[in-house]
């Protein structure tokens, strides 16, 4: 059962044109706000239409087979791994820029992500707050309110992590309250991340029947190892990501993992679900980005390789491990996280908290390793604590590309401007955040109360 089927009343806070106020607060249907929030149906129509925003092309989907989506450009075509290499006009003009380093706060794909993102916290917020007044089951009630507030804390660490400051709503608002928004520090945008993965992780179930690919508890403590390894919290990462050890499993075969027939399989953790064909919830390929410096860095027996082959049909031409043989409108899912990425994370979390000579970090990095029937590490291979960090960063690389990882990896290690220098590109110290959309800037109009990003 696809939990984005399409519901005809949407009564949310939504985020219109920047052009006009910071939000409108108006129902977009002619049902009336205030006699929807009543039923646990109501509430059950109101978070799955929190999870439709993340189809939207502005965030894990497609509206272009050469381009992708706002999030295919702004974290993977950023960094090394992917190059557009084609100026064009309109929206490949914006991939242009975004590759290139020359960013333009009136970008067309910095606004939309901007937007949708917190579309979806707007949305999340209003049921977070709704549910509050309502007599329903009470462990009915904290699992929408876990629902909603772990997809409010993944928008808000993407949202951390491309502008840094950005204001933290917790609540529905007025359009009068918006107005008096300010950029909250990282700082206090990270605590409520974890407070909302936390809360989420206590209150949703472990699996779920009939719902299949909502947000678990599994996947909220995995998010939230993820958030801690990027705040450089170490022993608290190591320790939630072990509670997650053993609750997936990698499969034997990784092509397996991009099946087409068995997206649901046991190595994902939380994805993106859509449905093509004529269903309207689907999206267009990501296309086919210049990657030739990505594919030199694969042993040639590594079985991660093989996903990189482009193949093609009647639709265009895409990497293997995003294919699908259909007409119209695609139907993949879009994995957010797997169950490698949790492995490599708490690889990486035990090497920082101390270097052991094979020790369990090196047995979590191998799990991977072996998998891709490639030459596991001993200590003799990475001798010390800085080695191991390099290798792991590296098999990040070589297991996740093209998910979305690449740059936030660079980000969260310190590596971004070294690596994008072996790529042979400038980059400054503050464009590793992206500008604030300019139209965003322009409502306050008060860089006291709401500045722009340094540099831009």
């Amino acid at each position: 059962m696809k939990y984005f089927k399409q519901i005809s009343i949407l009564l949310v806070v939504f985020l219109v044109s920047c052009s006009d106020d910071f939000i409108d607060l108006a129902p977009i249907s002619e049902g009336n706000a205030e006699n929807f929030y009543k039923t646990p149906a109501d509430f059950e129509s109101a978070i799955v239409a929190v999870y439709n925003n993340l189809q939207s092309n502005n965030q894990y989907g497609s509206s272009d087979t050469r381009f992708g989506g706002g999030f295919y450009a702004l974290m993977e075509v950023r960094a090394d791994d992917a190059k557009d290499g084609q100026a064009g006009s309109g929206v490949g003009k914006n991939v242009f820029e975004i590759d290139t380093y020359v960013d333009n706060p009136l970008s067309s794909i910095i606004e939309g992500s901007w937007s949708s993102i917190f579309k979806t916290i707007f949305e999340a917020n209003v049921v977070i707050t709704r549910i509050e007044n309502i007599t329903i089951d009470a462990s009915l009630k904290n699992e929408y309110l876990a629902e909603a507030r772990f997809l409010r804390a993944l928008s808000y660490f993407n949202a951390v992590r491309l502008w840094g400051d950005v204001p933290v709503i917790l609540n529905e608002i007025s359009p009068q309250e918006a107005k008096t928004l300010t950029r909250n520090s990282i700082t206090e945008v990270y605590k409520v991340i974890e407070d909302d993965f936390k809360f989420a992780a206590d209150n949703l179930p472990i699996s779920v029947t009939g719902k299949e690919g909502r947000a678990t508890s599994g996947a909220a403590k995995a998010f939230l190892g993820k958030v801690y390894l990027t705040e450089q919290k170490w022993n608290e990462a190591a320790t939630i990501l072990q509670e997650v050890v053993g609750k997936y499993q990698l499969l034997s075969n990784v092509e397996d993992v991009f099946d087409i027939t068995n997206e649901l399989n046991d190595e994902i953790i939380f994805s993106v679900r859509f449905k093509g064909g004529s269903f309207k919830e689907g999206h267009l390929g990501f296309g086919t980005p210049e990657y030739t410096n990505l594919l030199a860095q694969y042993d040639v027996v590594d079985k991660r390789l093989a996903l990189l082959d482009v193949v093609s049909n009647s639709n265009g031409s895409y990497p293997k491990k995003q294919f699908e043989n259909a007409d119209g409108e695609l139907g993949r899912d879009f994995i957010v996280l797997r169950y490698a990425d949790v492995l490599l994370m708490l690889s990486e979390a035990l090497n920082e908290i101390g270097y052991q000579p094979n020790g369990n970090a090196f047995n979590y990095l191998n799990d991977v390793r072996n998998r891709a029937g490639v030459t596991p590490f001993t200590s003799t291979d990475l001798t010390n604590q800085a080695e191991f960090r390099k290798a792991v960063l590296n098999e990040r690389r070589l297991e996740l590309p093209l998910e979305l990882h690449r740059w936030f990896d660079l980000l969260r290690t310190n590596n971004a401007i070294q690596a994008m220098a072996a790529d042979g590109k400038t980059v400054e110290q503050f464009q590793l955040l992206y500008p604030i959309p300019q139209n965003e800037i322009n409502v306050y109009n008060n860089p006291t109360q709401f500045p722009q990003n340094t540099g831009y």
